[in-house]
C-alpha cells in the first residue's frame, strides 16, 4: 500500500495537520516515536494562544500566528478541547522599557492583530490588583489559553476515528526519495508515502533532507502553582522582551492552575528534560519582579520542555531541496501551538499545488464530546451516574475524577499513566497521584490485559513496578 501522505510526529502541528487532511478522500498514516500523541514539546509549554505582536512583520510566524488565534475558539469547540479568552499583558517597570512597548504596538498593529491598546499603571492595577507597580502595559485582549497537550491529543484521535493509520512506538530512521513515493524506514515497519510531511520537532533536522537549517533544541524549565492560587492573576503577564526572547511569565491555566516559566537554555540532548533547583530559582526570582510575595509552598511540581529552536528566525515551511514529495514543517517554535490549525491550512494549500486531490469526505465525523461530571449539575451528575455508576466512584480525590472518567480515556486510546493524566487530569492535583496512581495502574493493567509490571509512566521504559512478591 502507499500512503497519499505520512505524517511524522504526533505533537500538536503534525496532530492539526493529520485532523485537518482527515477531512478528505485521502489515505493517511501518522507516526510517532512516543507512547501516544502531544508527549513532545506539546506536552511541556505554556499554553498561551498568543495574540501575534510579537513576531517581525512579514514572517510567517507573524502571518500564521493571527491566523491561527482567530481560528482557535471554534476549534476548540468543535474537539471539545478547554480553551479560553483571557488576554494578554507585556508589563513595562521603566520609560526604557515603555518605549519598547511602543514598538511591539506599532508592529502587533502591522500584524493585524486586534484591539491593542496601551494601558495606564492605573488600568494595570484594576485588571490585576496583585502585581507590583508598573509603569504600564500593553494589553492584547485577543491572546488566550489552552490546553496544548489535550488540543494534540483531540486532533490525532479525530483523525484516527475518520481512518488514519496511527503507527505509536515507532521511530523513523529514514526516508528514501523514490520516483513515485517515499520509502519510510522505521525498522521493523516500512512504509511508503506519495508525500511526507515532517512535524518532528526538536528531531526535525534528521530527517529534513535540507542543510540549510539545524536545530538547537532549547529547554524551559516551569513551575505549576496549586489551584488555590488561581486568582493571583487573570490575564497572561508578560515581561517586556529583550534580545533573549519574552522571558519568564505568569500564566492561568485552563485548568484553574498558574504556570510560572519558562527559563531558556540551550542544550545540545534533545532528550535533557530535567528540572534543576537552579532553574527553580531563576523563575521565581524574575516572577517576584511581578509579585512579591511568590514562594515555592504553593508548588506542586515542575516540569521542562524542549523548543526547536532553530538557525532560521522563522518557521520553516517548505519542500525538501530537490524534493517533491517531502515537506518540512521545522523550526515551529514560539508561536507554534498558536500558530497549527493555520500551519496545517498551509499543508493542505501546498499539497493540493503538488496535486493532491482534496475532495471532501461526506461522512466526517468529530470525535464524541469528553464526559466531564465535575462540570455538570447536581441533577445531570446523577443521571449519568445513574446510568453508569462508575461516574460515582471518585479515583482522583485532588481533581475529583471518576473511575468512569479513566474507564472512557482508555476507551480513548490511553495506555500510559501520563495519557490518562493529560487526558483526565487524575494525579494533576496536590498530591501528583500519590492517592489515585495505584488505582490507575490497576485500572490501564485490567484494561489492557497486560501485567502491572507492564504499565508505565510515559511508555518506553519508564515501569512503575520492577517485580511483584507473589
Amino acid at each position: 500500500m502507499i500512503y497519499d501522505v505520512v505524517i511524522l510526529g504526533a505533537g500538536v502541528v503534525g496532530g492539526m495537520a493529520a485532523y485537518q487532511l482527515s477531512q478528505y478522500k485521502l489515505t493517511l498514516a501518522v507516526v510517532e516515536a512516543k507512547a501516544e500523541a502531544g508527549m513532545g514539546a506539546s506536552c511541556a509549554n505554556s499554553g498561551i494562544v498568543h495574540a501575534g505582536y510579537d513576531a517581525e512583520e512579514g514572517t510567517k510566524k507573524a502571518k500564521l500566528n493571527v491566523q491561527g488565534n482567530a481560528m482557535m475558539s471554534d476549534l476548540c469547540k468543535t474537539l471539545d478541547v478547554p480553551f479560553r479568552r483571557n488576554g494578554s499583558m507585556v508589563v513595562a517597570f521603566n520609560e526604557d522599557e515603555m518605549a519598547v512597548l511602543l514598538k511591539l504596538l506599532a508592529r502587533g498593529k502591522a500584524n493585524s492583530v486586534p484591539d491593542l491598546t496601551m494601558l495606564t499603571p492605573e488600568q494595570v492595577h484594576q485588571k490585576e490588583p496583585y502585581l507590583n507597580k508598573v509603569c504600564g502595559a500593553l494589553y492584547a485582549p485577543s491572546a488566550g489559553i489552552v490546553s496544548p497537550f489535550e488540543l494534540a491529543i483531540a486532533a490525532v484521535e479525530t483523525a484516527q476515528l475518520n481512518g488514519t493509520d496511527v503507527f505509536f512506538n515507532t521511530t523513523v530512521r529514514s526516508l528514501t526519495e523514490q520516483e513515485d513515493y517515499v520509502l519510510v524506514d522505521c525498522g521493523e515497519k516500512q512504509l511508503k508515502a506519495r508525500f511526507v510531511l515532517n512535524c518532528t520537532g526538536v528531531w526535525s533536522d534528521t530527517l529534513a533532507g535540507d542543510e540549510t537549517f539545524v536545530i538547537h533544541p532549547r529547554k524551559g524549565e516551569y513551575l505549576l502553582l496549586d489551584k488555590k492560587c488561581s486568582g493571583l492573576v487573570q490575564h497572561t503577564i508578560f515581561p517586556t522582551p529583550s534580545a533573549a526572547g519574552k522571558g519568564v511569565l505568569i500564566v492561568p491555566t485552563v485548568h484553574g492552575n498558574i504556570l510560572l516559566g519558562p527559563t531558556a537554555d540551550d542544550t545540545e540532548d534533545r532528550k535533557d528534560t530535567g528540572t534543576t533547583a537552579a532553574g527553580m530559582e531563576s523563575i521565581l526570582i524574575k516572577c517576584q519582579k511581578y509579585i512579591s510575595d511568590l514562594s515555592t509552598k504553593n508548588v506542586i511540581t515542575s516540569f521542562a520542555g524542549l523548543r526547536a529552536s532553530s538557525t532560521s528566525k522563522d518557521f520553516i515551511i517548505k519542500f525538501a531541496p530537490n524534493s517533491r514529495r517531502r515537506i518540512n514543517a521545522a523550526g515551529i517554535e514560539s508561536p507554534g501551538l498558536t500558530a497549527s490549525p493555520a500551519i496545517a491550512l498551509l499543508l493542505e494549500k501546498m499539497l493540493a499545488d503538488a496535486g493532491v486531490v482534496l475532495e471532501k469526505k461526506h461522512n466526517f465525523q468529530q470525535r464524541p464530546r469528553v464526559v466531564k461530571p465535575a462540570e455538570m449539575s447536581f441533577d445531570e451528575k446523577n443521571e449519568w451516574i445513574k446510568q453508569n455508576p462508575a461516574y460515582g466512584r471518585i479515583v482522583c480525590r485532588c481533581e475529583q475524577i471518576s473511575e468512569g472518567e479513566i474507564l472512557d480515556a482508555i476507551a480513548r486510546g490511553a495506555v500510559t499513566v501520563d495519557g490518562i493524566k493529560r487526558r483526565v487530569r487524575a494525579g494533576m492535583g496536590r498530591c501528583q497521584g500519590s492517592f489515585c496512581l495505584p488505582t490507575v495502574l490497576k485500572m490501564l493493567a485490567e484494561e489492557g490485559k497486560i501485567d502491572c509490571t507492564e504499565v508505565t509512566k510515559c511508555g518506553g521504559g519508564s515501569v512503575y513496578i520492577k517485580g511483584t512478591n507473589r
